[in-house]
């Protein structure tokens, strides 16, 4: 084998002192040679000499080439040869020699000036290898340049002496000019370097080519195989492919190449062969089907796959292709038009046939199996979209920076447009291929939109109607919509830093102005496009070039006039961006199927967010646009949902002008604290400048002044650096704002100072601001002179400069926009204002003080008829006013009134305030106030509001001793914390201890049976209850003390020790003052709540007792005393055992009821004197006392053990005992005494000592005349000899009886539900054993019926205290289940509207518990209740209307909120069945008798309620004014018809030439010959009142909610909204007086002959001029319609306009139509009533 030869080339070195020359092209260099023709083929560049084959294997066919190797001639033998001759082992080796480097220095010799000049403009395009240059000097005057007589020198450095101190010597930094040639002179090193590799990389690439093409060495293929795909046999390439790792390996070389403009100096042939491999792979990945096969075969996805990596690969290969043409752009022959073409198409199939699928594709969606399989090839997917996102911007690039590529602008642009509003997942379960991959895609997309958007300005009002256009696709809520990280865990919507971007680019100059040197800069802007986190700012190399400006023009003149332009482009930018999305926001509803009411919100919140950064200035114009369309609309808009969008939008802007101005009150004080010496100097101008001024605001002159806000945020965007679309835009855009600043400062020292020079400074500045704005590629030279600037001194001089711009100007008109707001007509607007406000507030509560009529139109909201507007208004009052001193009681006062507000939200809302302000109160008064408002609303009638006080309670009063208790223990501190508590309880009792006092029980019950803390909460009571005895225990022991005792006491006996009880006996010794008994009773409370838990070990103490009650009850006289007593003794009796004792007193009492005990001695001597009346008054005094005390004793204590002692003593009494229970013989004994012999009082006592006997023995009742003797009672037949006032004594004291009867009985159920344990209710139940349970069973199942008929009766009939009992003892009958509901459904929903509270309260519970257990019963019953209502209204309470005032409440409201409870459905099917029953024909109606028919009486009383209730939701609304509208035309046409007939017509009145009614012409009266039926008169005037009446209520139903369109058009546009549901609101100043007022002036015309006839007339004039009497007659073909327009309106596309189905809820009414009346009747503009005044209560 031959040694391997070695071959030396030397290669002249190129001269590099033309540095910057180019090649001639071939004509250019023609002239300058003796030839007149040239003989090289036609190329505008002389080719340099190459070593190399002299023929390319590409000028040969593929074919060609295949058929040459299979041919003959190519045998093995010859293929043998050729590898031996091949082999790299044998071949010589060349290597490159450079000569001696010459002095580059040098002075050349003199040449010809067409030799210099070719030499000069010559460019060589090869690259030599690089090397380290020596060292030399710029040529100066002073240093005369010399030549070098030799190539090697050395350079010594002499070492210092010993004694040299280095740090002696002071450093001298290297200056900016100086580190900036430093970084040059490093760069262009590095460049060389990688200029040398590249080059490198594609020797290696065009070798494997050729001997891939060759394909003579077997072996071979291997290596090839890293470089190239080759094609397979189904491939339609026959070229290979280079593999997609060496395009990335090209690409990253490349791009910093072209980055630093040297890709240009690689030789062209080089980089055209680069070209003619990419193509290939390009054309292939247009047409290759990327689509995801449907079917799931081995063979189909391993077709896929392979077509997948052709497609990538394809697209690698465009990369490079780009990158090709991008590093030459100015070379023509490396742009190649048609493969450019080819881009889009690439695009469009990676993106639209493969990834956007995949991107969009659900796991559980319909598109599940392609979610399953992509996810499965996740990673060859991402990879792609990963090459698609890098082309799309190269593609970008070669847009806007290739001559010859604007025929791909708008495919690219679309196709960028589309890949932003691609719906992709929220997370990455959801995704195949992860969210964040396609977000980074998104990013670019939008990247890619802003640089066509900076590059061609005449398609930016396309592109972004393109881009509004396609927000509807874009997720609505925050989480999915803010991909756009901005730092700090902030992120925005992506669309809207799109807007941004596009705003501020509009500010950057657009004109292509070539610049003669521009071509001798190397190209300073670098963007690494393999960094994903600069995608969006990929868009550097865009350049930008200025505007023409006439020479001859002021510099001041054309700053102005330049910077005014570019501002009005971005305000034309900003204006298309805001009024396309508040238009388009404020036809939706957030709730709607649109997005763009949310899309919109979260653009507000998003600009407010990057306000205050200096990367996004545009925000303030767009923030500005935005707050004076929002104020436009307020003023001028007149739909609610419209002005609530603005309203809040201007709250949200208005926060954010408060929060700026905070941020940069604290930015101020911590930059500069106190004076501080070490800060900067910038800092202490800032301070200087803005600590004293109010709201930062400060003049333009100080504002460009050489320390103020604006020259430090140019000097610090000028400092930041970046070249990307992002930074430089931001930088452009502000600096407009400045010059526009500056030229408007000088042109106002110019007018002011006309004598004297403006300041010389912003002149010079002016003139710099210039140059910057003509080139804005050239860096500010004042920003570099300028010192460097600290980022929080950056920051705090942006946030001074956006406080003095327009939009933080327009904070006083937020503010006052809100504030006028208030007054709205609308309550929606009128909450949505305060919500507003209220943001406003949170960060600045100084708007109160400069809008001093603020606070007055908030205490205005929060009494409100809108529950809305108050839930809203209450957090003002409690946060912002309540706080302020002089506001203060009025604010407390309003808080405390809508803690009893009648809608439970304002309630809580109320409640939670109030415990804020207790928690932060030191006032105990205050305190105690707010604690009595709580416990009042424990025993609130809503469950939910009691349970909210309750806890409410537990936290402000047990929670924080609890915490004390368990931290502090028995420490001093706790004792007074207990005592302030105890003190402080006492204090609340003791305003109203007879209501307070049950309801503290109850809390303290409630919150005992806390398992979580039940020990905490025991410890901490017991240790009240003994601060409490120790109280009750000295003399100063008052009501409150001991009521507040017997609370705890009866909550939680244990913690009432004997010893304590000891202390206590002592009350109940001495009754003699009124003062004592108050304390006795107490006392005895405490005794009876404790007893049953003492042992017999307190025998002694229990004896002690049970005498001192036994002696203090024969001096009791109230019926309720006696049984807390006559209960304390049973108690002592449980536990001792002498039931013996008691009796002994029980025998006394009945002797002393049979013959009273007066001592003979007395007796005879009154008969001596003759004072019989005397002595029957003492005995009936006696019998009385023991009356009562015999019955109490009766039913507490179980006497049946002692049938034999009674038997002994009271078997020869009259009556005899003659065995069976006690209790019955007791009975025997009292009944006698109920009789009409007896007195009055002695009845009275009789009645109650035998009710109180059948209350614990029911079995008595089945006794007939004690059965008898209380229904007598009822029925009130056998007193005729009685006083009507002692008849209603004993009928109370009756029901009285039944009254606790049955609610004694419907507790011992309901505590049998609970538990089965004893107690006292237990123990009177279980009295008798089962014997007397299923006789006392009996009993009341006998009296129950008969009692429910009087029951239903005296409520019906009867008012007061006797109707309130009978009232509660039916409410207990229905609790039990013991009657049908159909009996007293009618009776509750009566009741419910009585004007007695106790009366309508006890009716609505029973109500609502019979809805809820029979709501099918009681559906049925509904009408008859509503006329039960209504006779019980006309009858008992003399008022027939139906409404209640002041207040204009509907008297069936508490029954219409119950039948609410059930949904629509029924509501609606109730108010049909209402409606029906006051449908009217005159021919039925009767009217015999005096005064107004009792039907029309009816009809006033349905119409008023249905005016006057309170609807829950719209579609009810609508359906009530739907029937009332066909009541009234099924009614009104034959009544109208039938006045027409049987009454004469009226003379017509005259009208003025405009068809008005003369003023003072009036009706002439029927003439007196005209002779009417007075029968049929009164009969056809009813019922036009009647139907009058109808008509009243639907119109002003319509008035008091805005409905102005048709109602049935309404009710199909709520449909199709879906706001069919939502509550109706009120038309803001709607009373309801006017409606009251026509009402009753409708029943006025019944008054005379004349006034019916006027009544007559005029309904037939409403008849005829009312738009909706044709409803009855054409309700088929309306029906016929309704289904059409239905059809119609759901096909219908979205966002066309219906105009049949337009109107405003608060729109103006229609004008009234209708035919001529009939028979000559003059035609009137309205009726007497409401048509007269239609908008009469705006003026109430």
């Amino acid at each position: 084998m031959a040694a391997r030869d070695t071959i030396e080339v030397v290669v002249p070195r190129r001269p590099q002192h033309g540095s910057h020359g180019r090649q001639l092209s071939v004509d250019q260099a023609l002239q300058y040679t003796p030839m007149t023709t040239s003989v090289l083929p036609a190329h505008d560049r002389i080719p340099l000499p190459q070593l190399g084959r002299l023929t390319d294997p590409r000028l040969t066919s593929p074919s060609a080439r295949k058929a040459a190797y299979r041919s003959e001639l190519f045998t093995p033998r010859v293929k043998e040869r050729l590898a031996v001759l091949l082999d790299p082992s044998r071949l010589s080796e060349i290597k490159f020699r450079r000569p001696p480097v010459q002095d580059e220095d040098n002075t050349q010799s003199g040449l010809h000036s067409i030799p210099t000049m070719i030499l000069n403009m010559s460019k060589m395009d090869f690259t030599y290898p690089s090397s380290s240059p020596g060292s030399h000097k710029k040529p100066t005057i002073q240093m005369p340049v010399t030549k070098s007589s030799s190539t090697n020198f050395v350079v010594e450095v002499p070492k210092p002496p010993p004694s040299f101190n280095r740090d002696g010597y002071p450093t001298i930094p290297d200056s900016p000019k100086k580190k900036k040639l430093v970084a040059l002179s490093s760069k262009r090193e590095k460049d060389d370097r990688l200029l040398a590799d590249f080059e490198n990389q594609l020797v290696e690439i065009f070798e494997a080519q050729d001997q891939l093409a060759s394909d003579t060495v077997a072996g071979s293929s291997k290596s090839h195989s890293a470089i190239f795909d080759l094609p397979d046999d189904d491939d339609g390439l026959e070229e290979p492919r280079l593999t997609i790792p060496v395009h990335e390996k090209l690409q990253a070389v490349m791009s910093q190449l072209v980055s630093s403009g040297r890709l240009g100096d690689a030789p062209t042939e080089h980089l055209q062969r680069l070209q003619r491999l990419c193509e290939p792979a390009i054309e292939a990945a247009q047409t290759v089907n990327l689509r995801v096969p449907s079917e799931r075969s081995d063979e189909d996805m391993s077709t896929w796959l392979a077509r997948l990596h052709k497609g990538t690969s394809g697209a690698a290969s465009a990369c490079t292709l780009i990158y090709t043409s991008l590093g030459s752009s100015r070379n023509l022959e490396l742009v190649n038009l048609e493969a450019l073409q080819w881009l889009p198409n690439v695009l469009v199939n990676l993106f639209e046939n493969c990834l956007i699928p995949v991107v969009e594709a659900r796991p559980d969606g319909q598109h599940s199996q392609l979610f399953s399989f992509a996810s499965s090839h996740s990673d060859p997917l991402r990879r792609l979209l990963d090459i698609g996102r890098k082309l799309l911007d190269l593609v970008a690039r070669v847009c806007v920076e290739i001559k010859g590529a604007s025929s791909i602008v708008n495919s690219t642009e679309f196709l960028a447009s589309k890949l932003i509003f691609v719906q992709n997942a929220y997370n990455d379960k959801a995704s195949a291929i992860g969210c964040q991959a396609y977000e980074r895609l998104r990013k670019q997309a939008m990247a890619a939109v802003a640089r066509f958007y900076a590059a061609f300005p005449a398609e930016r009002s396309a592109i972004l109607d393109e881009v509004l256009s396609s927000l509807d696709k874009l997720p609505s809520n925050s989480r999915s919509a803010r991909q756009y990280k901005l730092g700090g865990n902030k992120n925005i919507q992506l669309v809207s830093a799109l807007f941004l971007q596009l705003v501020q680019t509009s500010a950057m100059q657009s004109g292509k102005k070539e610049k003669r040197r521009a071509r001798h800069l190397p190209r300073h802007a670098s963007v690494n496009s393999e960094d994903p986190e600069q995608d969006e700012d990929s868009a550097s190399e865009m350049e930008v070039d200025s505007v023409s400006v006439s020479d001859g023009k002021d510099p001041l003149a054309k700053l102005s006039q330049t910077a005014q332009s570019l501002l009005d482009d971005a305000r034309k930018s900003a204006h298309h961006i805001v009024i396309w999305m508040v238009d388009k926001a404020s036809k939706v509803t957030k709730s709607g199927d649109s997005p763009y009411r949310n899309i919109l919100d979260l653009f507000v919140e998003d600009m407010t967010l990057v306000f205050a950064s200096t990367d996004w200035p545009s925000s303030e114009l767009l923030l500005t646009m935005l707050a004076m369309r929002m104020i436009r609309l307020v003023q001028t808009d007149k739909s609610a949902s419209t002005k609530n969008m603005a309203l809040e939008s201007l709250g949200v802007m208005g926060s954010a002008i408060s929060v700026t101005r905070a941020s940069a009150r604290n930015l101020l004080k911590s930059t500069l604290r106190d004076g501080d010496s070490s800060s900067s100097a910038v800092a202490q101008e800032l301070f200087n400048l803005a600590a004293e001024r109010a709201n930062f605001l400060l003049d333009e002159q100080e504002l460009v002044s050489s320390n103020g806000p604006f020259p430090i945020v140019h000097a610090y965007l000028g400092h930041k650096g970046g070249e990307g679309l992002r930074t430089k835009s931001a930088r452009a855009y502000f600096l407009v704002q400045y010059a526009i600043l500056v030229s408007r400062t000088v042109e106002k020292q110019l007018r002011e100072e006309q004598h004297s020079p403006p300041d010389s400074r912003l002149l010079s500045t002016a003139e710099a601001m210039l140059q910057q704005l003509s080139e804005p590629g050239e860096h500010d030279g004042a920003a570099n002179d300028y010192p460097e600037v600290k980022e929080l001194e950056a920051q705090l001089a942006y946030l001074l400069s956006i406080l003095n711009g327009q939009f933080c100007r327009l904070f006083p008109a937020i503010a006052k926009t809100l504030a006028s707001s208030l007054d709205s007509d609308q309550a929606q607007v009128r909450s949505r204002s305060l919500k507003s406000i209220a943001a406003m507030l949170e960060t600045d509560s100084s708007l109160l003080e400069w809008e001093t009529t603020l606070a007055e139109a908030i205490f205005k909201c929060a009494a409100d008829d809108s529950s809305l507007v108050r839930d809203s208004a209450l957090f003002l009052v409690a946060k912002f006013i309540m706080p302020r001193p002089a506001l203060e009681e009025k604010a407390f006062k309003r808080l405390l009134k809508c803690a009893a507000d009648t809608n439970v939200g304002v309630q809580k809302r109320a409640i939670g305030h109030l415990k804020d302000v207790y928690m932060k109160e030191t006032r105990q008064n205050m305190k105690a106030i707010i604690a009595i408002e709580f416990l009042q609303r424990s025993a609130d009638q809503e469950s939910s509001v009691a349970e909210l006080a309750k806890k409410t309670l537990s936290e402000i009063w047990i929670d924080p001793k609890m915490t004390l208790l368990a931290t502090a223990g028995d420490t001093a501190h706790v004792d007074v914390a207990i005592e302030d508590l105890k003190a402080h309880i006492v204090t609340c009792l003791a305003s109203d201890t007879a209501s307070l006092s049950s309801l503290l029980k109850n809390f303290l019950i409630w919150k005992l049976k806390d398992t979580k803390n039940a020990s905490q909460v025991r410890d901490l009571c017991a240790r009240i209850v003994k601060k409490l005895l120790d109280t009750a225990n000295g003399s100063e022991a008052g009501a409150a003390d001991l009521t507040t005792l017997v609370a705890f006491a009866e909550a939680r006996p244990e913690t009432v020790v004997p010893a304590d009880l000891t202390s206590l006996k002592s009350y109940l010794k001495d009754l003699s003052k009124h003062d004592n008994i108050l304390k006795f009773k107490s006392v005895v409370a405490i005794f009876r709540s404790v007893l049953p838990h003492l042992s017999s070990t307190q025998a002694p103490l229990l004896e002690e007792v049970q005498l001192d009650l036994l002696k203090a009850a024969q001096k009791l006289a109230p019926r309720h005393e006696l049984e807390e007593v006559m209960s304390c003794l049973r108690s002592i009796d449980g536990v001792l055992n002498n039931t013996g004792k008691m009796a002994s007193f029980a025998i006394s009492l009945i002797r002393n009821v049979l013959q009273p005990n007066i001592p003979a001695q007395i007796r005879e001597a009154m008969k001596r004197q003759n004072q019989l009346e005397e002595l029957k008054a003492k005995e009936n005094r006696m019998r009385e006392q023991s009356l009562r005390l015999v019955g109490v004793v009766g039913k507490h204590i179980d006497l049946e053990r002692f049938r034999a002692q009674f038997q002994k003593v009271f078997s020869s009494s009259e009556p005899p005992y003659k065995g069976g229970p006690v209790a019955g013989y007791i009975a025997d004994c009292i009944v006698q005494f109920t009789l009409r012999s007896a007195p009055i009082e002695i009845r009275l006592k009789a009645l109650e000592g035998l009710g109180l006997v059948c209350q614990s023995w029911p079995g008595q009742f089945n006794k007939r005349l004690v059965r008898e003797t209380f229904f007598e009672v009822l029925e009130g037949k056998t007193f005729s000899g009685l006083d009507a006032k002692d008849v209603l004594r004993m009928q109370v004291r009756v029901l009285e009886i039944f009254e606790e009867l049955y609610g004694t009985r419907a507790s011992m159920k309901e505590e049998a539900k609970k538990s089965d344990g004893g107690g006292e209710v237990q123990a009177l139940k279980n009295i008798g054993g089962d014997n007397k349970t299923r006789e006392d069973e009996s009993a009341i199942a006998i009296i129950t019926n008969p009692l429910v008929d009087h029951l239903i009766r005296i409520v019906n009939t009867e008012t007061g205290e006797k109707a309130l009992l009978a009232a509660q003892t039916l409410a207990s009958i229905d609790h039990q289940g013991m009657t049908h509901p159909k009996q007293s459904t009618s009776a509750f929903v009566a009741l419910e509207t009585s004007a007695d509270p106790k009366i309508a309260a006890v009716a609505r519970v029973a109500h609502a518990h019979l809805h809820q257990q029979h709501e099918s019963v009681c559906e049925r019953e509904y009408v008859n209740a509503v006329y039960a209502a209504f006779r019980y209204q006309n009858d008992v309470l003399q008022d027939p209307q139906g409404g209640v005032v002041p207040g204009f409440k509907a008297k069936l409201e508490p029954a219409f909120s119950i039948i609410s409870t059930s949904g629509s459905k029924y509501v609606k099917k109730f108010i049909s069945n209402v409606i029906s029953k006051i449908n009217t024909e005159y021919s039925k109606l009767t009217v015999t008798g005096p005064g107004i028919p009792e039907h029309v009486l009816f009809v006033l009383f349905v119409a008023q309620n249905l005016a006057f209730l309170e609807y829950k939701k719209m579609d009810e609304l609508l359906h009530t004014v739907l029937q009332l509208e066909l009541a009234f035309g099924k009614n009104g046409a034959e009544t109208a018809q039938a006045i027409e007939t049987y009454l004469p017509p009226a003379l017509v009145r005259t009208t003025d030439s405009h068809g008005a009614v003369e003023p003072n012409v009036e009706v002439q009266p029927a003439p007196a010959e005209m002779q009417v039926d007075p029968v049929l008169l009164k009969r056809l005037t009813s019922a036009a009142c009647a139907i009058t009446l109808v008509s009243e209520a639907r119109n002003f139903l319509k008035r008091q909610y805005g409905i102005s369109r048709d109602v049935r058009m309404a009710m199909q546009q709520n449909k199709q909204t879906k706001d069919g549901g939502k509550e109706p609101i009120k038309v803001h100043g709607i009373t309801g007086d006017k409606f009251w007022q026509n009402t009753n002036a409708v029943l006025a015309s019944l008054a005379s002959s004349e006034e019916m006839i006027v009544r007559c007339r005029e309904f037939v004039t409403l008849v005829a001029v009312d738009d909706e009497v044709k409803i009855a007659e054409e309700e088929a073909d309306l029906n016929a319609m309704m289904d059409i327009a239905q059809d119609q309106t759901t096909g219908a596309p979205r966002g066309k306009k219906r105009k049949s189905v337009t109107g405003s809820a608060g729109g103006t009414p229609k004008r009234a139509r209708g035919r001529p009346p009939k028979n000559g009747y003059a035609r009137r503009s309205a009726s007497v009533s409401s048509l007269e005044g239609a908008d009469g209560d705006f003026d109430d």
